[in-house]
């Protein structure tokens, strides 16, 4: 056996890294300005309670959350 034998076998493992690793990559950029939203909305219940947005909002935020 030589090496020839095995290149595609190589290039294979080697295409399917690569492949794997761009869709991660591509999941953790998809998902950051999800991330930042949900920040800045969580930002909104740090005033006092008087300021505060309704509760339903509050309960909706932690269902999209939980979701994502």
């Amino acid at each position: 056996m030589k090496y020839g034998d095995f290149s595609s076998l190589v290039q294979l493992g080697i295409g399917l890294h690569l492949g794997t690793a761009l869709l991660q990559m591509y999941g953790e950029l998809g998902v950051a300005p999800l991330v930042r939203t949900i920040d800045r909305v969580r930002s909104l219940y740090l005033v006092p309670e008087g300021e505060q947005p309704p509760k339903s909002l509050k309960e909706e935020l932690e269902r999209l959350e939980s979701k994502y």
